[in-house]
Formats: structure tokens, sequence, C-alpha cells
């Protein structure tokens, strides 16, 4: 045995036994966030949270309604998500500051619809332009992710409700009309 394999062979040992003797782990660090990406996963956030407020609020006024009551389920998980993120990056989360505003809601539920279509569309574009900068892989597959339930799923609904869904039928036979012919909202898309 040559004397100069012993020395860093035995340091690395004793490091690794007095991390695990410490109640330490050794364990690969996450390597830090760009700031764009930072800052990316705060706009996410607060785009998120401003649709939940939106339906919540479109709830309390309407009823417990569809498409409403599925979709702020989905961006509750959507939240989850960048919340998960933000951790894995020691990222500080900060207050939801939509907790505490008053949101506007339209009188009738197709006037709310067509609300919440403008919030998705807008969500879209958002991720959209996000994603042109991020380079953390586990980003861009969540943001990805997101902009693709909002597209494909959220979006729709919302269009079926409002009635404004081109080449869609009004939701009927996927159980998106409550057997009602409601278009996505159960039925209780007409005056409101």
């Amino acid at each position: 045995m040559k004397p100069t394999l012993m020395k860093p062979t035995l340091t690395l040992v004793l490091t690794t036994t007095l991390m695990l003797l410490a109640g330490g782990a050794v364990a690969e660090e996450t390597p830090p966030l760009s700031p764009r990406s930072e800052e990316a996963l705060l706009l996410a956030l607060d785009d998120e949270r401003h649709a939940q407020a939106l339906y919540q609020a479109v709830m309390q006024e309407h009823g417990e309604i569809r498409p409403f009551s599925n979709i702020i389920r989905g961006e509750q998980r959507h939240e989850s998500f960048l919340l998960e993120l933000m951790e894995t990056y020691g990222v500080d989360v900060p207050t939801d500051p939509w907790a505490e505003r008053t949101i506007e809601v339209p009188e009738t539920i197709r006037e709310a619809c067509v609300q919440a279509i403008a919030a998705e569309k807008a969500n879209i574009k958002l991720y959209d332009g996000l994603l042109e900068d991020i380079v953390e892989a586990d980003v861009r597959d969540t943001f990805n992710h997101l902009r693709n339930a909002s597209a494909e799923h959220h979006l729709p609904a919302f269009e079926r409700c409002s009635g404004s869904a081109s080449g869609r039928g009004k939701g009927r036979g996927q159980g998106h009309g409550g057997g009602h012919g409601g278009g996505g909202c159960g039925g209780h898309c007409g005056g409101g």
C-alpha cells in the first residue's frame, strides 16, 4: 500500500463516519436554482393562487358548480407541485396575497366562465414565456405539465361552459355536462 493513497482514503472514511455519527446523511446537494427560475417559480405560484381565488369566489357567489369545483382542485394540485419545487431548491414561499383580496365575480355563470377562459389563456401564455428561460429539467417538466393541464383540460371545460367551444359539443357524453346538456357546468350556465 502506498502511503499517498492511504491519507485521502482515511480522511474520506473518517469524514463520512463523523457525519453519520452526528446524525447527518451523506447525500447529494441540490444545485442552486438560477435567479430567473426562482422568479419564474414565484410568478407561477402567484398565478395558480390567483386562479384558485377567482374560482373560489365564483363558487361562493354561484354555488359549488362545475367546472369550477373540479378545476379548483386541479389548481390546488398545481400549487402543491410548485411548492414541492420551492422546497427542493430552498426558495422562500411568500404568503398568498390573493387570500385577502376581493375578487369581482360576474353576475352569471356563463360570464364567470368567460372570465375563467381569459385567466386560463393568460396562464398558458405565462408558462409559454417562462419556459423560454428555464434550464432546470424538473422545473421545465413541471411547467410543461401545468401549462398542458390548463390548455388541454381547464380551458376546454370553461369554453364548454361559456358555449364558446368551437367545433365541440356541449360536453355531453363525457360526464362534463352533468347529463343536463349544460355544456360542462352541470346545467347551470344559463342565466345564473
